[in-house]
C-alpha cells in the first residue's frame, strides 16, 4: 500500500493513503502540522515528517543526503520525540474520527439487513445489534455517585503510589 506525501515551507505536511476496509477502497488525507521549535533544523523537520509519513531509516538518509547514525541521533533528542508523539496524536485523532463516520455507514448497512428478505441475514444483523447493545457500559445518572466513584479512585491511585 503506498501513499504520497508532500511538505511546504509553512510546516504542514500533507499525506495521502489508499486504504481497503471490507474490500471498499478509500483514499486518507490528513493534514498534519508539523511541530515548529527553534531547536529542530528543517532537515529534522523533514525527517520527521518522512518517519510519520511510513519511510524507513535508509530511504530518509537517502532522500536528505544524511548518514543514517545522524538519523537515529535525532531520533533520540527530547525535541523530536515531542514532534513525532505529536505527530502521531494528531493521526490517531483523525483515525478515531474516520471510524466514527464509518460506524454511521456501518449503522445503515445494519439497518438495511434488518429488512432484507434473507431471513438468515435478518437474523444475523439482529444478532449482532444486540451484542453490541449488551456490552455498552451504563455510567452513573447521579452527580454525587460520581463525585464519590471519582474520590474512590483518586485514593486508590494514591494508594498504589506509594
Amino acid at each position: 500500500m503506498s501513499g504520497a506525501s508532500q511538505q511546504n515551507n509553512s510546516g504542514v505536511f500533507l499525506r495521502s493513503k489508499p486504504i481497503f476496509i471490507l474490500g471498499i477502497g478509500f483514499t486518507l488525507s490528513f493534514i498534519t502540522y508539523l511541530p515548529r521549535t527553534q531547536s529542530m533544523e528543517p532537515q529534522q523537520q523533514q525527517a520527521l515528517a518522512l518517519l510519520v509519513s511510513g519511510k524507513s531509516v535508509d530511504e530518509i538518509s537517502g532522500e536528505l543526503d544524511i548518514h543514517r547514525t545522524t538519523l537515529w541521533r535525532w531520533r533520540k533528542q527530547p525535541d523530536f520525540i515531542a514532534g513525532w508523539n505529536q505527530m502521531i496524536k494528531q493521526s490517531k485523532e483523525k483515525q478515531i474520527q474516520l471510524l466514527l463516520d464509518l460506524q454511521q455507514q456501518a449503522f445503515n448497512v445494519l439497518r438495511e439487513c434488518l429488512s432484507s428478505q434473507n431471513e438468515l441475514l435478518r437474523f444475523r444483523a439482529a444478532i449482532a445489534i444486540v451484542e453490541k447493545v449488551e456490552v455498552m457500559p451504563d455510567g452513573s445518572l447521579y452527580a454525587d455517585e460520581i463525585h464519590h466513584k471519582q474520590q474512590q479512585d483518586e485514593k486508590f491511585r494514591q494508594l498504589t503510589d506509594l
